[in-house]
């Protein structure tokens, strides 16, 4: 199995940081979320980023 990682839309403030360091460009943000796509590729940048720690692993 692959590790991806996933957003908790409850504590996402939108800021937009994760999706600026993805080398996949596999975030989307809206105003107020980030949503991580399929095509994530696990490397955990944007987890190690996250200012309000809401990304987390998952197993795909």
């Amino acid at each position: 199995m692959k590790t991806k990682y996933e957003v908790d839309p409850d504590g996402c403030t939108g800021c937009g940081g994760c999706a600026a360091l993805c080398p996949v460009s596999a975030i989307e943000v809206d105003a107020i979320l980030a949503t991580i796509t399929d095509e994530c590729i696990g490397c955990g940048i944007c987890a190690d980023f996250c200012p309000v720690s809401v990304i987390d692993r998952r197993k795909s």
